[in-house]
């Protein structure tokens, strides 16, 4: 049986590693204003470093102790920080956070 040999037309930009390993255009300008949707993912980022932060400090503890931060911040009226262990409380388990919530509305209705 002859074997036959089909070289690629461009074998350096047609090869499935060549392809894999060649730097690609960035898919958008890089922009130092930065729109809603950059910053919002930049306070998603900074929400997650909080939550991974309070994680390392809490353990598997650490949705509960976000919980009862949250309830302390809502009963004193502080809403700013109720809303950051929310958020904390959400990236960690998002029972406790309904939960928290659902309480949130029960305190306004008092």
């Amino acid at each position: 049986m002859t074997v036959h040999f089909a070289a690629a037309r461009s074998a350096a930009a047609c090869s499935p590693v060549a392809r894999a390993l060649s730097r690609r255009a960035p898919a958008r300008h890089a922009n130092d204003n930065g729109s809603a949707s950059d910053r919002a993912r930049m306070a998603d980022d900074l929400q997650l470093q909080q939550s991974l932060r309070h994680f390392a400090l809490h353990g598997m503890n650490a949705a509960d102790v976000a919980m009862q931060n949250g309830l302390e911040a809502l009963k004193v009226g502080h809403m700013a920080d109720y809303r950051h262990w929310l958020g904390i409380c959400s990236k960690l388990d998002r029972r406790a956070a309904a939960q928290l919530q659902a309480l949130a509305v029960m305190h306004k209705q008092r």
